[in-house]
């Protein structure tokens, strides 16, 4: 009976062995697969971030993609990349302006082992929230005020072996001659009714080369 007993002594202390060598192994497993980031892009808390930034990731060491769970709040459908030391992660919609992200990392193996930072898009100009019909507008009516200050615009500057010219304000031409004759002058007005622009609307200025 004794000896029965220490024979299962024996065995307690080789099973007690045995677990704490199988403890120590998951450990140094679990640590060669935990993460530890080293720098973020966007910095953490960064501000006036880019809509339509890459998300980038710097890690102690290549990172084990299919340990981690990556998740992005307000919610971003995104596409991963590898490469050594970094992971990029790039949003496959343009952000949302004046936005607070917060990116999350997890170690499914290690759930104890996450990482997450935050940072804030920029918010847009006025004329950038306008509406498409808005912009559409804005141009038009640019286009309309450069046709009524500038009506030779399409044709200006313009120069021939006996002229030149160009706007120097609105509605008034600069005209430079080869020589100040009366037939030179009605050439350059002859030349601006052929673009069906009547020379009375605009101040000329005459000059000699």
């Amino acid at each position: 009976m004794e000896k029965i007993k220490k024979i299962l002594k024996k065995y307690k202390i080789f099973l007690f062995l045995l677990l704490c060598l199988i403890f120590l192994i998951v450990l140094k497993i679990a640590a060669k697969e935990n993460f530890q980031v080293l720098e973020t892009n966007p910095k953490n808390n960064q501000e006036k971030v880019n809509l339509e930034t890459t998300i980038f990731l710097t890690f102690q060491k290549t990172p084990v993609f299919n340990n981690l769970e990556i998740k992005i709040n307000p919610s971003v459908t995104f596409s991963v990349k590898v490469d050594r030391q970094t992971l990029a992660i790039q949003p496959n919609e343009q952000l949302k302006p004046d936005t607070e992200y917060k990116v999350e990392l997890v170690n499914l193996k290690n759930r104890q082992n996450t990482f997450s930072f935050s940072f804030k898009t920029l918010q847009l100009t006025p004329i950038s929230n306008q509406t498409e019909a808005n912009i559409r507008q804005y141009y038009n009516d640019l286009e309309k005020k450069t046709y009524e200050e500038m009506p030779l615009f399409d044709y200006v500057p313009f120069s021939s072996k006996n002229f030149s010219l160009d706007y120097i304000k609105p509605l008034t031409l600069q005209v430079t001659l080869k020589e100040d004759t009366p037939a030179a002058r009605q050439e350059v007005l002859n030349w601006i009714n052929s673009k069906a622009v009547n020379p009375q609307t605009h101040k000329i200025i005459w000059k000699t080369r």
